[in-house]
Parts: C-alpha cells; structure tokens; sequence
C-alpha cells in the first residue's frame, strides 16, 4: 500500500470518527425524563411538541405520558414567568449558537401565532393557535438538587434549543366556536376615563386605587375595573361602553379613612350622590377626583 493510499485511509477514517462523535443522538423525551444523566450536557435530537402559554414555554413527548422540558432559546419565553435566584442552577455553560434559518422561523411564528376571543372575560385571551410539533436538537441541562429551571423553579430538565426542523403546526380554531374566536386581531369597544387624584391640600395621591363601578345589570367580570395611580396621581381607565361612577375606596365603608373617606366623581362622599357617566367606544371622559378633609 502506498504512503499516499495510507494517507487517505487515514483521513477518512479520522472523519468518520469525528461525524460519530458529533452525531446527535435521537431519544424522546421521556427516556430523557427517566434517564437524565444519561443525556445530560449532550446535544440530543428529539420529536416533540412545544407548548408555548401564560407561564409555560417546554417540550412535550408527543404521548404526553412523561414530565415535560423547559425550552430556552434567546427571544423564546412565556408571557409571564417568576423564578427564584436561590433555587436558580448556576452553571458555566454557555448559550447553544442558534441556528435561525428558514426552519426555525416556521417553527417560532407558528408558536406565537393566537387566536383571539371577541367578547370580554374569556379565560383565555389570547389563545394560542397551533399546537407546533418539531424535530429539535439541542443540549439537556439538569438542573441540581434543590434547583430548578424556570417558572417557580419547577423543571428539573432543560432543552437549550440549537436547530429546528419539520415543524408542522395543528390548527386548533376548529377546536373552538367560530362565534367566540377569532384568528384575527379583535379589538373590543372600549371607552376611557382619564384624571387626576388629589389630597385635600391638592398635592397629587400616587398608588391609590380608583374604581369604575357599573351602574347597570352586567356579567359579575364586567362590573368593575380598577387602577392605581402613577407617580403623578394621574390614572387611565379602559371600560366597556355603558354607565358607570368612578371613585376612590369605594368598596370600604364609609367609616374608613384609608388614607381619605369614599369620594366619587366629581366630589361627592356619598354613592347616591355620585354623577353617572355614559361613555361611549373611543370616547375619553376627564373624571378628576379631589378627596375631601
């Protein structure tokens, strides 16, 4: 055999080694849940579908017979999500380089992509559209003992997402009744009242509660709505059109002085005595409010 034939064995070889090491391992995630330090810190390959909510952004076997992953990805999180830094895992890993090419972005605006409910108080608002099913790779993290990943620390596993491939999305507006959802933006009539809170002295009340309180028979969600007020005392309320008052503690008795008595628009201590205000869609009624000694 030649030196130069040797030679070329040789690479091949050598190549063939490094494609084996480098190679993504296929598993479910459950034989990731049940076997964690088997995959933990490899880069892993897995069909599974990704649940994106309020407070939850994971991975889920497609049997859904197993704990879920928490999915990570810089831009990808949940709308809302309360972690703790003493029961946070502390690792030096650094951040799976992200492949963002044609594939993922399916795979994220298919996730994002909601649908909308057209009536007010429905739980869910929004919804989300699809359910995303993908073939992922990325790496397992394990979380120690008395630690967890993400919202309230719950997950003992995470999937630090690399690629994405065959992301395929399930409509699920046929899950819903086409009169109460749409997959279109709906935007709700909506009127506002606007002001300003003041003390007696006239000095502006920050952190202060006003109330607009309906005056006719509506659902038990649609009877009031509440805001404090910003460090300039001012407010903005955003109602359903219909008849309303608006004041500040109205829901204490009248004894309370927390910090002033029950005042209602425009300065009345007195429910009785509060004018009634219709506002209409798009309309901006001014509702200052003085609270009296």
């Amino acid at each position: 055999m030649t030196k130069i034939l040797r030679t070329v064995i040789l690479c091949l070889l050598i190549a063939s080694l490094g494609a084996a090491q480098t190679q993504s391992p296929s598993a479910t995630v459950c034989e990731k849940v049940a076997h964690p330090k088997r995959f933990a810190g490899r880069i892993v390959t897995v069909r599974a579908e990704a649940i994106a909510g309020f407070d939850i952004f994971a991975i889920e076997d497609t049997s859904g017979k197993c704990d879920r992953m928490w999915l990570h990805y810089a831009g990808g999180a949940p709308s809302a999500m309360v972690s703790f830094a003493t029961q946070t895992p502390k690792t030096n890993k650094t951040g799976m380089e992200l492949r963002r090419d044609a594939e993922f972005e399916k795979f994220d605006t298919l996730l994002n992509e909601e649908m909308h409910p057209r009536e007010r108080g429905t739980l869910c608002m929004p919804c989300k559209r699809y359910a995303v099913t993908a073939t992922m790779t990325g790496r397992v993290d394990i979380a120690p003992e008395g630690t967890g990943f993400a919202h309230l620390n719950a997950y003992a596993l995470q999937f630090e997402l690399q690629s994405v491939s065959d992301a395929v999305g399930k409509d699920l507006t046929g899950n819903y009744d086409s009169v109460l959802f749409s997959p279109t933006l709906v935007r709700f009539p909506t009127g506002y009242f606007s002001g300003i809170v003041r003390s007696p002295s006239g000095e502006p009340v920050k952190g202060i509660e006003v109330a607009a309180t309906r005056t006719d028979e509506v659902p038990l969600y649609m009877r009031q709505v509440t805001k404090r007020t910003d460090e300039n005392g001012g407010f903005r309320l955003d109602v359903p059109p219909g008849t309303y008052i608006v004041g500040v503690n109205t829901d204490v008795p009248v004894v309370a002085k927390f910090p002033y008595p029950p005042t209602y628009f425009p300065g009345a201590t007195e429910r009785t005595s509060a004018t009634v205000l219709t506002v209409q869609d798009m309309q901006t009624i001014k509702t200052d409010l003085a609270n009296p000694v």
